[in-house]
């Protein structure tokens, strides 16, 4: 193993591990050993990425779609990978929503609920049933990811994200007991003249 990290023996459960950020971390994760959980909204996706984790690892992989948005699909993908794996080790909320718009005050509501039902209640709901199932186990870690936004106008509604993975991590220290430093959430974009 070339990894500095040994996650032998632990099952990780990747949202938006089909591509990006999320299929690094996939594609990380198992290098170091973990088997993998891939979870996307295609289904399609996440079996050619869990064909392609297994082919280059040798690791368990399982290919579970849901849309991170709804809280029914949410719990329904705990009680699905609990039930397939045995058990969630770790939970990798990467899935999200960062999309282009003119401006902050031509952010629709409906819009601006998507992106924050993705963000942010996704990675909540299932923050704290993964989060309770670790702590019945007494071992179990919750990442949460947030990108940088390229442009300062996607700055407003990109920090629902922020918020999301504030909202992880309160799950997670409440359900968990979990012990490590404070954390202090907020975008950081660099100000730029115009």
């Amino acid at each position: 193993m070339t990894s500095r990290f040994d996650l032998s023996a632990k099952t990780a459960l990747i949202t938006g591990g089909s591509r990006g950020l999320g299929l690094s971390i996939a594609h990380a994760y198992a290098e170091a050993g973990a088997n993998i959980v891939v979870v996307s909204r295609k289904q399609e996706a996440c079996d050619d990425t869990a064909s392609a984790i297994t082919a280059a690892h040798g690791v368990k992989t399982w290919a579970m779609s849901c849309n991170v948005s709804s809280w029914d699909q949410c719990t329904g993908l705990v009680r699905e990978a609990e039930e397939a794996t045995g058990g969630i080790d770790i939970l990798v909320n990467n899935a999200g929503l960062s999309p282009l718009y003119p401006s902050l005050t031509e952010i629709s509501e409906a819009l601006y609920d998507k992106v924050f039902d993705v963000n942010t209640k996704g990675p909540f709901r299932l923050s704290t049933l993964l989060g309770e199932k670790m702590a019945a186990r007494g071992a179990g870690a919750i990442i949460a990811t947030a990108g940088s936004p390229s442009k300062p106008v996607r700055t407003g509604i990109a920090s629902t994200k922020n918020i999301g993975n504030a909202s992880s991590l309160c799950g997670r220290v409440q359900t968990a007991n979990a012990r490590g430093p404070k954390a202090a959430f907020g975008p950081l974009s660099p100000l730029r003249a115009a």
